[in-house]
C-alpha cells in the first residue's frame, strides 16, 4: 500500500509493489526527485537504473548486501 514501516516524513513517496529498476525510471521521470533511496541493489537492471538517475542529475542512497567487501568486489555489477 506504499506506507512506509517508519516516519519518513510529509515529503517523501514510498513506491510499493514495483520492480526497483521501473519505480526508479518512473519517479525520474514524473515526480522531479531530489533524492531516491533504495535498497538491495543487486539486478543489472538496477545498475543501468542508477546509471539513469545519477545521469538525471538526482542523488542517491542505497544498500547492497554482502558479507564483505571482498564478495562484494566478486559481484558483476
Amino acid at each position: 500500500m506504499g506506507l512506509p514501516q517508519l516516519e519518513v516524513g510529509p515529503r517523501t513517496d514510498v513506491l510499493d509493489r514495483c520492480p526497483k529498476a521501473i519505480g526508479m525510471l518512473m519517479l525520474l521521470r514524473s515526480m522531479g526527485p531530489e533524492v531516491i533511496a533504495t535498497d538491495e541493489i543487486g539486478s543489472s537492471e538496477d545498475l543501468k537504473a542508477l546509471e539513469e538517475v545519477l545521469n538525471g542529475g538526482v542523488s542517491l542512497l542505497c544498500t547492497v548486501h554482502a558479507g564483505d567487501l571482498e564478495e562484494l568486489a566478486r559481484r558483476p555489477g
